[in-house]
């Protein structure tokens, strides 16, 4: 059983008085430092449970109402956040080109089944199929200072996609593919000209692709000026779409590469143990395939975290892919 929660934790009436301008009457300041703490402490963050715990809260339905009903300043308490997170960390935070803005997705699975936008998701980690809603996230990160910037929530839709009905009145002589990369093709071709229809762009904007909201979460870090030198992906995010919108940020990022990956051998400079200029078989090679021609000296011991591994660098390219990579 939690214990009750009396008051706020003085920490959170201490920060809290930051955001008192943001908010419009007496009852949104009352009850933002108590439902911080709730979500501070309590391992249940249900809107009931933390009706239950606080000592002379209003009741269920006052306190949804001024959570869900009353107008926040959501974007305003956002930018107030992170610029009150980042400024004083200064002193703490690595040099600029160090710093890291991580952005991945994740799974909440403690949901209701009744909830908004509720699904099943495939859990890469385990190969279960919970259901549970799939935030999109950024983080900064830099030594000992941690800095969550914001969260795009990936939904699906409820109803079929209005772009094939809506494709045929523009473009007549198109037939929709099957496959899908020639669909991709396809959507980029006429994108630009569907989502100029009203129904086409509101279905497109609740359920953009979790790459378009990864876009948007780089794109938001550097609109709110937060110090970073490189962008950290995962593999499932290295994509065309984004690698040409970090090229056209100039901005340097980091990701692995799945073993499926293709390599451009025409960007691929390396020397035998003659140092003869190696040849490829291929304009293009699988990401594996160079492992079996790299000569034992050019692996060079790396230490992380008292492990040793023998790695070796390889400048190339990624077919389509706007920057250089180092493999």
């Amino acid at each position: 059983m939690d214990l009750p929660i009396v008051a706020p934790a003085s920490l959170v009436i201490e920060h809290s008085a930051v955001f008192r301008d943001l908010f419009d009457n007496r009852c949104q300041v009352q009850h933002f430092p108590h439902d911080w703490t709730g979500l501070i402490i309590l391992p249940n963050q249900s809107m009931a449970h933390s009706v239950r715990c606080i000592i002379e809260s209003a009741d269920n339905i006052y306190f949804s109402r001024v959570l869900s009903q009353v107008p926040w300043r959501e974007e305003a308490v956002k930018r107030r956040r992170i610029r009150f997170m980042v400024q004083p960390t200064k002193p703490h935070r690595r040099r600029r080109r160090d710093l890291l803005v991580v952005t991945d997705d994740t799974l909440d699975e403690s949901v209701e089944s009744l909830l908004d936008h509720a699904d099943r998701h495939d859990n890469h980690s385990d190969g279960m199929y919970p259901r549970a809603h799939h935030p999109v996230t950024s983080f900064s990160v830099s030594g000992p200072v941690r800095v969550p910037l914001s969260l795009r929530r990936d939904r699906r839709a409820e109803e079929p996609p209005p772009w094939t009905a809506v494709v045929a009145k523009p473009f007549p002589p198109l037939t929709i593919p099957n496959d899908t990369e020639a669909r991709h093709r396809l959507h980029q071709q006429v994108d630009p000209v569907l989502l100029q229809e009203p129904e086409c762009r509101a279905w497109y904007e609740q359920c953009r692709s979790t790459i378009a909201r990864v876009m948007e979460l780089i794109e938001e870090a550097i609109g709110r000026n937060v110090p970073f030198g490189v962008v950290v992906l995962d593999a499932w995010y290295l994509a065309e779409d984004v690698i040409q919108v970090l090229a056209r940020l100039r901005q340097d990022w980091m990701s692995l590469l799945q073993k499926n990956r293709l390599l451009e051998t025409g960007s691929c400079h390396r020397r035998d143990a003659n140092s003869w200029t190696m040849q490829w078989p291929s304009p293009h090679i699988a990401i594996e395939a160079p492992v079996p021609l790299i000569q034992v000296h050019a692996y060079r011991p790396v230490t992380v975290s008292a492990q040793t591994y023998e790695c070796f660098t390889l400048a190339a390219r990624i077919p389509g892919g706007a920057r250089s990579v180092v493999v």
